[in-house]
């Protein structure tokens, strides 16, 4: 579906302790990335997570920011965009998660919007219209079995019945929760629920871990400081994969899939935000490679720690150009980027960035079409979206070009 499923901001305001106070001035940085603030565009108040799809077919990631509204960005190839309008719903809490697909079968693309703060588990649905527009669905939002609301949401083909469904979390209750479509924007609620491992937060995703053609899930075992698989099947089930949950890190996880080591294997990357208020003292980035099978296991110097404080958000991309997957990880407390450039021999640290402002979710595409990977920060003080660039010579191509 050329799509990218990116995490998002965590549910506490950025640059705030838990009593409200501000929080002490950072040390100055020694290790300074080569990152540049290319532009800021202005978007809707109080923005919160980013994620990119391809909206129009052709070929360059348009932008879909959340938050107390939605803006969605549909870009020229460029590096400017043009605005689609997107019908509001005044009842809307907060667009914390995103998921990108053609819901009621006329081939254009729709959105499915997981509601945080809602009084009742729920997610929302606009149509795509043909002058480009979003339009509420009918029925939307529609409410499903999970408590307390929702904090994630996938877009796949569960039962492979040629519709779209929607797989969400109830983490207090250890589940997930499966809504299957019907293809014409509706769907057979309120949905069945899948015990998983405690417990499933704070995001799931989903691709082919064991190579059968069959989407699995991928979500955070939080209580056992793990990563859970979920393996899909032709009678759309989903069972744990052998092994599974598999040891990481700690806990108030955040988890995305991309092939980290090139071999044709979904492996996953797992950022572990810290609390003072838990056992969870230190932040953390685990890098777990599959093997075809559904199993993960740690990279070499996985899992890496001395992360910015309270890093809740991260992305994959290709900063420099080089063809091989690159990371950055954001630190809420100080607004404070780490990041990590791929290579032949893995990952290494490639130095930290503050951002001015006050950083909410972390995102990457390619804005200018120059071939590497920009960051993409919704910035919640000014109502902005900050684009960062790799500022250094171009790196040569991991296929030699």
């Amino acid at each position: 579906m050329n799509q990218r499923r990116l995490p998002f901001g965590i549910l506490t305001l950025a640059g705030l302790t838990a009593c409200g106070a501000e929080p002490p001035p950072p040390p100055p940085l020694v290790d300074m990335a080569p990152l540049q603030e290319r532009v800021r565009l202005r978007i809707h108040d109080r923005p919160d997570g980013v994620a990119t799809h391809d909206f129009n077919g052709d070929g360059r990631d348009d932008l879909v920011i959340g938050g107390d509204s939605i803006s969605i960005l549909v870009a020229d190839g460029v590096g400017g965009w043009d605005r689609r309008s997107v019908e509001p719903m005044e009842s809307m809490e907060q667009a914390i998660d995103f998921a990108m697909g053609d819901v009621n079968g006329d081939g254009r693309i729709d959105l499915v919007v997981a509601e945080h703060n809602a009084p009742t588990a729920q997610f929302l649905l606009w149509l795509g219209a043909t002058n480009g527009s979003f339009q509420r669905a009918p029925g939307s939002p529609f409410r499903v079995d999970a408590e307390p609301h929702l904090h994630t949401l996938e877009l796949f083909d569960v039962n492979r019945d040629g519709h779209l469904d929607v797989i969400t979390d109830s983490w207090p209750e250890n589940r997930l929760v499966v809504v299957l479509g019907n293809g014409d924007g509706t769907f057979d609620l309120p949905g069945r629920q899948i015990p998983v491992p405690p417990a499933p937060m704070q995001n799931l995703v989903a691709a082919d871990f064991n190579e059968d053609g069959w989407l699995d899930v991928v979500t955070p075992a939080h209580d056992r400081e793990a990563i859970t698989v979920m393996l899909g099947d032709a009678q759309a089930h989903l069972r744990a994969a052998p092994g599974s949950p598999f040891a990481s890190f700690g806990g108030f996880t955040t988890v995305a899939c991309v092939d980290v080591d090139a071999d044709g294997n979904q492996d996953v990357l797992a950022v572990h935000r810290s609390d003072a208020s838990t056992q969870y003292k230190v932040d953390g980035l685990s890098v777990m490679l599959g093997d075809g099978t559904g199993a993960l296991r740690h990279a070499p110097n996985s899992p890496w720690i001395d992360l910015p404080e309270r890093s809740n958000a991260l992305a994959h991309g290709d900063w420099n150009g080089d063809g091989f997957v690159d990371v950055a990880v954001l630190g809420e407390v100080h607004h404070e980027l780490a990041l990590w450039l791929g290579g032949p021999d893995g990952l290494t640290r490639a130095g930290r960035f503050r951002i001015e402002g006050r950083s909410r979710g972390l995102g990457a595409a390619d804005v200018d079409g120059d071939g590497r990977d920009e960051l993409l920060v919704p910035d919640f003080a000014s109502a902005e979206l900050v684009v960062l660039a790799w500022n250094a010579p171009k790196s040569p191509s991991s296929s030699g070009e």
